[in-house]
């Protein structure tokens, strides 16, 4: 950890609780501490007000990539390949979204 603040222990004790909390682990050897207004980030998350959460960065990335995938399906049905891309893609970044934050409300859209 580095800081030009002091970080106790406690504090970070309960951060750590609070990822377990969720059920995800934290890795000793990976795990750095990094302060900013927003909250905390840790690898893949946001700890703010005792709750963690999936970065907007991630958030952008499915939303961004869904899009995509609509907007091709609606106009060009028949490229199957880049679709199940987009599909996978989509796929992958809700569930690192729903393993942060189990409790989350997605929408989800019909596909005629």
């Amino acid at each position: 950890m580095s800081s030009s603040n002091f970080i106790s222990k406690g504090f970070k004790r309960n951060i750590v609780k609070v990822i377990k909390d969720h059920g995800l682990v934290v890795n000793d050897n990976k795990s750095k501490l990094l302060f900013n207004k927003h909250g905390i980030k840790i690898t893949g998350t946001v700890v703010k007000e005792n709750t963690l959460l999936s970065p907007n960065k991630t958030q952008l990335k499915m939303y961004n990539h869904f899009d995509k995938l609509m907007d091709l399906y609606s106009t060009d049905p028949y490229q199957k390949i880049e679709i199940l891309n987009l599909c996978n893609k989509v796929n992958g970044l809700l569930t690192a979204m729903k393993i942060v934050e189990s409790n989350r409300i997605c929408l989800t859209y019909k596909i005629k």
